[in-house]
């Protein structure tokens, strides 16, 4: 999931950055071009990412809006993705399986919230273009580079949460409940 999540946020830099190059050398005005490339590209990756997963990946889409999982629900392997809005997930009541648990956020704006019981370890990374992480009481800052927290007992936990979040925006919180 990683390096897919790097990818993808090198290839839009790259595109980005030669649309630029090429509105400033033939005199394009491409913001008259931008939101309609942007509305296809996201309406494309809405289609093909769900496909490019692997089989049993629980997949949560929404355009605009907050995905939140509270209370008591199944902790399960699952991708999300979000052009705008938060994703709060809250395990203090959630039935999670032993073994590794993989879940993807990835939104273009907003923040991801995690509530994490004693007992259940993390693996985060978080690719954003300015990253504001904070896993419990540690602050990790990085500019269009990965930022990576593993717990100290990850590798002999019996319940594991590996985590990655990609974004262009926003910010990362993670704390013990």
């Amino acid at each position: 999931m990683r390096k897919q999540g790097l990818l993808v946020f090198g290839v839009a830099l790259i595109v980005l950055g030669v649309l630029g190059v090429l509105g400033g050398l033939l005199d394009i005005r491409w913001g008259e071009w931008f939101w309609p490339l942007a509305l296809i590209g996201i309406g494309t990756w809405m289609i093909l990412r769900p496909r490019m997963l692997p089989e049993g990946v629980a997949v949560t889409q929404k355009v605009l809006g907050d995905v939140k999982h509270e209370g008591v629900w199944q902790v399960e392997n699952e991708d999300i993705s979000m052009i705008l809005g938060d994703a709060r997930l809250d395990l203090s009541q959630a039935e999670m399986p032993d073994g590794e648990t993989s879940i993807g956020v990835s939104h273009l704006l907003g923040d991801t919230k995690v509530k994490l019981p004693e007992g259940i370890e993390l693996d985060l990374t978080v690719n954003e273009l300015i990253a504001d992480v904070k896993v419990f009481a540690e602050k990790h800052e990085g500019f269009a580079t990965p930022v990576h927290v593993l717990t100290a007992g990850y590798a002999d936990a019996s319940k594991k949460l590996k985590l990655e979040v990609n974004s262009l925006l926003g910010g990362v919180r993670v704390e013990r409940v």
